[in-house]
Order: structure tokens, then sequence, then C-alpha cells
């Protein structure tokens, strides 16, 4: 059934990629020519060449390999120029070279030979068109990867010669990043063929001389680095490794390279531990496992917090071991005499001392994570609006009351002009700390560019493109009944003065309107900004017409589930209800501090229990 579906969508893409083409040459109408005819054949294969490229991308060769033959045999027919056809053959022999690698992992030998084979045709086949076009740059991508495939097919001097071809090419037209991914490649050969020649890490040097000054190719520059320190490390040469792993991860830490940072860490720390330098060893493994967080983006920070307290925890427990263990020794030892006294008392000194120095250093290691924490916090206070910003829009006439449950949260708010409407939201993302900030920095973005390419906002027409790029970003790959429903619940309001009317919509999120001693609740639909089982239904928005003095209130759920009170019992909507209306005759700017103090008062000891955010607004 996905098979059928992942082709049907494609079939779809074809079929609205041909309409654009079938109405482009409609409009002609009876001026329709033969070389109309000839263009629309040569528009045509270049739809399947962008549906090809689509599903290569994705991933999905099979579909891959059915729309770009289609577009060589246009071409071909057609006497399209040279230069689109040795694409075409390029394009499929890409294709084949990932089936065959597939197919090798697999153990099917025979038919992964079959497409390296076919893959090499058509390298060939497009090294001689553009041979013949004298397209140098061209060439040497033929070349290279010629020179991967003959690596793939484990044929090294093979491999080599094409490679060296391609150098030759870029040497002469001085495109240095190419030349320095050659580089990289033709040490990738010497590396695997004979590791204790040193020609390996002589190539991956030159890589690095290439480039030297081209800030944009860091990327090709750590991994040269890193394979050198691999190649030293197969060799037992540990003190140039570590040079050069040193080498790798300051050029990965400068262009955020978290899977280099990973290897590098993980390499190096062994390498430490290997020498007897166990603190480096050990910073070495942190700092791989912090990588390796990012790099999957999970939970990090908050992990590595959680790791030093149980092994903080770990500590306690062996010393009080240890403590045991003293007591029972000494009970039995006392009429040893000094001397065996004195030798145990210098045993103890250096546990002592040893525990002392773990201690310390794993509270720096929570310091720096702390700190990591902090400074992620400064980056989320800045993506949301400043007061100066709001007071532009609305003057005085508002308070946001905001209080994150840790350094960071997941609940956020937002204000945008547009239209000559004001449009405010709040938002409650999936998770707490780390993950829900990065959810609500995400919200925040897309709110940006969603209003920004609108002319005229609407609150439903907002929230549907919202949902539809967190579906995207979050879980591309994710169905209605995975346990992964990364986004948000939100409510969002679009305020039109002239006309004294509000457009509210809301993703399990309701807009309360106080107006004189009456409050008026306004439910959204019940469904998140995220992957749902709802995904096909829009959200709905409601007209609602102001008075001189209402007052609207748009907020997220943490000040509702406060435990607290007598009992220790959640807040709850009811009595969130009540102290808004308590505020009725209250002016809006003082009624911040009056709900804080609520809440204060209702929580008492007890801690609070998740992001808090509440925003009114009086529509004066």
């Amino acid at each position: 059934m996905h098979h059928q579906m992942k082709h049907l969508f494609f079939v779809w893409l074809f079929a609205c990629c041909l309409a654009c083409c079938t109405d482009r040459r409609a409009a002609d109408g009876d001026r329709a020519t033969a070389s109309d005819s000839i263009r629309h054949i040569y528009e045509l294969a270049d739809e399947y060449t962008r549906i090809g490229d689509i599903a290569y991308k994705q991933g999905k060769y099979d579909v891959a390999m059915e729309y770009f033959p289609k577009a060589l045999h246009l071409r071909r027919e057609n006497n399209a120029h040279d230069s689109l056809i040795a694409l075409s053959y390029l394009n499929i022999g890409s294709v084949c070279q990932k089936n065959a690698g597939q197919e090798m992992i697999d153990g099917m030998v025979e038919q992964a030979d079959a497409h390296f084979q076919q893959a090499e045709r058509h390298y060939l086949d497009a090294l001689n068109i553009y041979e013949r076009l004298k397209q140098e740059q061209k060439q040497a991508l033929c070349l290279n990867n010629l020179g991967s495939l003959a690596d793939d097919r484990s044929q090294p001097e093979k491999a080599l010669a094409f490679y060296r071809q391609s150098e030759e090419i870029y040497l002469r037209t001085g495109h240095v990043k190419e030349l320095a991914t050659i580089y990289c490649n033709i040490g990738k050969i010497y590396r695997f063929m004979d590791g204790k020649t040193g020609e390996a890490p002589t190539y991956y040097r030159k890589a690095i001389a290439a480039i030297r000054h081209q800030p944009d190719a860091l990327d090709i520059a750590a991994e040269a680095y890193s394979a050198i320190a691999s190649f030293f490390d197969e060799t037992e040469m540990p003190d140039s490794a570590i040079v050069y792993f040193d080498k790798a991860i300051e050029t990965a830490h400068a262009a955020n390279l978290y899977d280099i940072l990973q290897y590098a860490y993980r390499k190096r720390s062994r390498l430490h531990f290997v020498r007897g330098d166990y603190r480096k060893a050990y910073h070495d493994q942190v700092s791989y496992k912090i990588a390796d967080d990012s790099l999957n983006n999970k939970e990090a920070i908050q992990r590595r917090i959680r790791q030093s307290m149980l092994h903080d925890f770990d500590l306690e427990q062996q010393a009080q071991l240890h403590r045991n263990r003293v007591q029972r020794i000494l009970l039995l030892t006392l009429s040893a005499g000094a001397l065996l006294l004195s030798l145990f008392a210098v045993v103890v000194w250096r546990n002592y001392l040893r525990k002392k120095k773990l201690h310390l250093l794993l509270s720096q290691q929570q310091k720096d994570i702390t700190d990591s924490i902090e400074s992620a916090s400064m980056i989320q206070k800045a993506t949301l609006p400043p007061p100066d910003y709001i007071r532009s829009m609305l003057g005085e006439q508002f308070f946001v009351l905001y209080k994150p449950l840790g350094i960071v949260s997941g609940d956020f708010y937002w204000f945008a002009r547009k239209g000559g409407c004001t449009v405010a939201a709040a938002a409650d993302c999936t998770g707490h700390g780390v993950p829900g900030a990065i959810v609500s920095m995400l919200g925040i973005s897309l709110l940006d560019k969603i209003v920004a390419r609108m002319e005229t906002p609407t609150a439903d027409g907002i929230l549907n493109e919202l949902r539809t790029e967190i579906v995207r970003l979050l879980n591309p790959e994710a169905k209605t009944g995975d346990d992964t429903r990364n986004g948000m619940d939100i409510a969002l309001v679009v305020i039109d003065a002239d006309r004294r009317e509000m457009e509210f919509a809301g993703a399990n999120n309701p807009l309360y309107l106080l107006r004189d001693e009456s409050l008026l609740i306004y439910n959204g639909n019940r469904m998140p900004i995220g992957l749902s089982d709802r995904m096909n239904e829009p959200f709905t928005a409601v007209r609602i017409p102001y008075r001189h003095n209402d007052t609207i209130y748009l907020f997220s759920d943490g000040y509702a589930d406060q435990f607290g009170g007598e009992r220790g019992e959640r807040l709850k909507r009811k009595r969130f209800k009540e102290h808004l209306l308590s505020l009725w005759k209250t002016p809006i700017a003082q009624q911040s501090a009056l709900l804080e103090a609520k809440h204060l008062a209702w929580k008492g000891t007890l801690e609070q229990v998740d992001d808090i955010l509440i925003m009114g607004i009086n529509l004066s």
C-alpha cells in the first residue's frame, strides 16, 4: 500500500507539471507551430528530470529510475542540446550507483554488479559528450563519479586513475574546493590500499592547503583533519593522531559539524584513555555525548545534567560503602599497631583526594552545561517581542505574565502588525525546557514568515499554514499513529481596530473575553498545530465584534494546572475564570501583578509544575 501511495504521489506531481506545460502551450492558441511542439517536448523532459530529482533526494530510487530515462529518451529522440543529454546520463548513472550500493549491503551481488556496469556506461557516455563540448569542469565531475564508482567496486587502482585525471583538470581551471574534494578522495583510496605508506595524509594535507583561504569549505578541512588523525591512529602514532583530532575538532566547532565532532571526540577520548590521561578522556567523552545529542536533536543539555546528578549520587553511594568498610577494617586491625594504621591512613587519604578530584571535575561539567542553558535562555528572550514593540501597536493597554518553569520555556507570545491589523498569539509547545524552547523559537520564526507573505492576515489561514510547516519540519516521515507528535497548542487573534472587530482561531486553546461582569468563552478547534488524527480538517475562525473597554485573554494551561491550596489540588479553569472576573474593574496595567500574586498564594510552598503564560489586551 505504501509503495502504491508513493507512486500515486509522483504520478500526481507529474500530472501537475504536465498540466502547467499544457497550459503554457494552449495559451498560444492557433499560433502553435512545429517549434512550439518541440519546445513543449523539451519542457516535458525538464519536468521528468525535476520529478526524478525530487525522488532521488528523497531516496526513492525506483521512482527516479522511472523518470530519468523518460527524460533521456525525449531529449535523444528530439535532438536536444548535447549538454542536456549528458545531464540525463549523469542522473541515471547516479541512481544506478545508489541501487548497486544498497544491493551490495543486502548481499545481492549479481544485481549490484549489473547496476555498477550500467552506472559506468552512463558516466562514460556523459564524459564523451562533455569532452566533445570541451566543458572541462563537467569532464572533471564525470571523472570524479567514475572514481567513486571504482572505489565502490573495490578497484582502487582504477579509482586512482580517474581521480588523477579529475585532479589535472581542477588544477588547470583553479576550482579549489572541487580540487580539495578530489585530494580527499585520493587520500581515502591510499588509506585503505596500504595504510602504512604515508601517502594518505599527504593528500589530505593537500586538500587542507588548497582551501586554506576558503571560509565556505570548513567541512572539507574538518573531514581532512579527521581522516589524517584516523590514519595516525590506525598506524599506532597516537601523538600525531591527537594533534590532528585537535585540529578537526577546532574546525568542526567553527562550522557546527556535529558528525565530525562526534567522531573526533570519541576517537580522541580513547587515545587519552590508553595513555592514562583519564581527565582528558572523560572530558572528551562528555563532549562526544553532547555532540551526539546535538546531532540527533534530542534533549542533550538536560540529559547531561541528569547524568551528572546520577554520577554524584553513585559517588556518594560508593563513599558510604567505603566508610563502612573502613570501620570494619579499623575494628579488626587496631592491634596491628601504629605502622598498619599509618599505612591505612595513606590509603584513605588517597581515596579522598581522588573523590575530591572527580567531584570538582563533575561540578565544572555541570557549570558548563548550566552556562550553555543560560546562553540558550538569552537567545530565546531575544526572539520574543520586546515591550516597546508591543506598545507601538497597543499603547499601554496590555500585559504579559510570563513565568518559565526552568531557565528556558516551551511557551511563547508573539505580536505582529500587518494590513492595518494587529496579530497576537500565545502558544504552548510540546515539552518543557530545551526541547520546548527549540520548538518555540521555530514557531516564532514560522509565524514571522507566514504573516509577512500574507497581504491580509486571517486567523485560520495563519494556523493552517503553521501546521503544514511544523509537520513538514518536525514530523516529515511520521504517521498519525506515531507517538512523536511535536508541535504546539495556540490561541491567535487578528484585531481590526478600524472595523472594531477581531477574528479568532485556536488549536486546543480558547480566547476569553471579559465584558463588564461577564466572561465570554470562544473555544478553538480541538486539534493541535502538529501531527494528529484530524490533519485533513482545516482550522476555523470566528469573527467577534468588540466594544469599548472589552478585554481579551490568551494563555497556556500552566496557570490553571498549578497544584496548591489547602488540599494540594489543581487550580483548574473554573478558579482561573473566577480570578479573571474579579479583575473586571481593575486597570489592565495592574492585572499582571494581581494574577501573579494569586498564583503565588495558591502555590504556597509547592513547586511550579509548568510554564505559565497569560496575555491580556484591553480594546478601549
